[in-house]
């Protein structure tokens, strides 16, 4: 399915007209016209609203993927979420890859939706995880502050957060070993 056919498709699931939906992405009813006819593309601004309005993935609205699911954002920004777009294809285009060299799939298919699947939640749990760690990083970093053991504009300041980020429990080690290469 093409990004005509899925837009028309939302669209009609909704019980909207064009005029409607115009209405809702504050755009005109002729660019929906022409959207889902093929005359015109949309953006990835008008890409980005469309998905978030719909709730589906970009993926699933230019018809990559049947999976709908829209990868959640816990900042929920739009920049962030195009950020995340970035970021999701990074891992589509490395993932699939991945599975061409291993002879799991052709380059010109598209990555089986089992494998979405799998990439989805995984990219799901390490966002989460991710921003776990951040926010503890960032309890440690200030920690350390407090106590007169890090200072804000040493630049190895920044060494030992990347070090508690990479190597989590380990880091204590890790910072030891950093803090004696720097005071050398």
């Amino acid at each position: 399915m093409n990004f005509q056919s899925r837009l028309r498709q939302l669209r009609k699931e909704m019980n909207m007209t064009q005029e409607e939906l115009a209405q809702k992405l504050n755009i005109t009813k002729a660019n929906i016209s022409k959207y889902e006819t093929g005359r015109i593309q949309p953006n990835i601004e008008t890409l980005t609203f469309l998905s978030n309005f719909f709730n589906v993935s970009i993926d699933y609205l230019l018809g990559r993927t049947d999976h709908r699911k829209l990868i959640i954002n816990p900042e929920g920004n739009l920049d962030n979420q195009n950020n995340k777009y970035k970021s999701y294809d990074e891992i589509s285009n490395k993932i699939k890859n991945k599975l061409v060299n291993e002879g799991l799939i052709e380059f010109d298919q598209p990555i089986p939706e089992k494998y979405l699947n799998i990439m989805m939640d995984e990219f799901r749990e390490k966002s989460k995880d991710r921003l776990l760690s951040w926010k503890i990083i960032d309890r440690i970093r200030k920690k350390l502050m407090e106590n007169n053991i890090l200072d804000e504009n040493d630049p190895i300041t920044l060494d030992i957060i990347d070090l508690i980020f990479e190597h989590g429990e380990n880091a204590a080690i890790e910072i030891l070993k950093l803090k004696k290469k720097h005071d050398k």
